[in-house]
């Protein structure tokens, strides 16, 4: 099956954008644990899961280094808000932004404008044999 994945570069960091509209499949726990594993040579800090659209509302989650879902912080929000403008998605102007602990209201447009800085590395598409 092939996955499409986009890296992005951000405060340091290199992260993992697994789109589940262009993949057409959910990314779950055993699935993220199974690319972090794979030694594909992804060399990221994690994996940003999104857009996860529900009754209005528009999620991601966080997958870290160890395949685990992990807690959201601004470089998150940030580097996915700009995968977002990158992808064409028309963002709303507040998203719910889901969090291990809690869902908060985020207003996109306080930050869609303070991006920029971000770096699109590339599109990179791989074979992987994942649990389906």
């Amino acid at each position: 099956m092939k996955i499409v994945m986009e890296k992005y570069r951000g405060y340091g960091n290199d992260f993992l954008i697994w789109d589940p509209v262009k993949n057409k499949m959910d990314l779950d726990l055993n699935r993220a644990k199974a690319i972090k594993k794979s030694n594909l040579g992804f060399g990221a800090a994690g994996i940003l899961y999104g857009p996860i659209m529900e009754d209005n509302n528009m999620f991601f989650k966080v997958f870290n280094g160890d395949g685990c879902e992990e807690e959201l912080d601004n470089r998150n929000k940030k580097i996915f808000l700009r995968y977002m403008k990158d992808a064409g998605y028309d963002p709303l102007e507040s998203c719910m932004v889901s969090s291990l602990k809690e869902d908060i209201a985020y207003n996109i447009q306080d930050d869609i404008h303070n991006i920029g800085f971000i770096i699109l590395n590339n599109e990179f598409v791989k074979e992987l044999e994942i649990m389906k």
